[in-house]
């Protein structure tokens, strides 16, 4: 069920969770997931219809853009991957001293489903001050994605409410056809159709794969289409930009964008 604001069990489980996926369209009209982290508490609610996030701008591992100084509809995620639980809020994201204020318009929950397969991140992401972008995925990049079992998908409606979702399942379910796009088929998940609903009227999306281990984080944006094979519509992802945050070794894989790019144009 679909409400406007959180009940007190919905309280409590902001209040315990470490990380939060969140999903937000520049100011080019491009399309981001993204990851914001902290302690327990770092996310809590402050009202029937509202919640705050403290954040430190300065450590943000996320695309640049986020933390712009205006009001932006946003699409907030909040997975616990102990339980498997899955919490969606949806609305208006303000920049304050401490982090963002966010007023709902959309509160739900998702069924655990496919997110008792993600691995991690065990802590909290690490934070990154340094970011490496592209117009295409490196060979590293495009192995970090085949192997993936989870990844996150930001969308917007055609009147510009954002929503973000998770999509999980084995390795290879997101297949990469090239160094600029990947495929994948869109499960039926909850039967709300919320991400293909958005894909049908605003074709692009933005996507996040985390690695568990290190904390790092690869964000894609770009446009989609779909058709529908057999029982499951098949989403093609079209890359325009790409960036990688946290600990890497940046001039390695500044030589792998560079490979990347020799292997497209041969």
């Amino acid at each position: 069920m679909i409400r406007n604001g959180f009940s007190e069990v919905h309280a409590a489980f902001v209040g315990m969770q470490r990380l939060v996926v969140i999903g937000w369209a520049d100011s080019g009209g491009r399309i981001w997931a993204s990851t914001l982290t902290g302690p327990p508490g770092f996310a809590r609610t402050t009202g029937p219809h509202s919640l705050s996030l403290v954040l430190d701008r300065t450590q943000l591992a996320s695309p640049s853009g986020l933390l712009a100084d205006r009001p932006f509809e946003t699409g907030l995620l909040f997975p616990d991957r102990r339980t498997g639980l899955r919490l969606r809020v949806n609305g208006i994201a303000r920049p304050t001293k401490r982090g963002l204020a966010v007023d709902t318009a959309q509160v739900f929950t998702n069924c655990p489903g496919r997110l008792r397969h993600w691995s991690g991140p065990g802590q909290h992401a690490v934070a990154a001050k340094q970011a490496v972008s592209g117009e295409m995925l490196s060979p590293v990049q495009q192995k970090w994605i085949t192997d993936a079992d989870t990844f996150f998908i930001a969308t917007t409606s055609d009147t510009g409410t954002a929503d973000a979702s998770h999509r999980g399942g084995e390795p290879g379910s997101v297949k990469v056809v090239s160094p600029t796009q990947l495929v994948w088929a869109e499960r039926s998940g909850n039967s709300m159709f919320t991400t293909l609903g958005n894909l049908a009227v605003n074709p692009r999306a933005g996507i996040l794969f985390i690695d568990g281990r290190s904390g790092a984080t690869l964000h894609l944006t770009g446009t989609t289409r779909h058709h529908l094979t057999g029982e499951e519509p098949i989403v093609h992802f079209m890359i325009t930009h790409v960036v990688q945050t946290a600990p890497v070794d940046v001039a390695g894989l500044r030589r792998q964008q560079q490979l990347a790019r020799g292997v497209s144009a041969g």
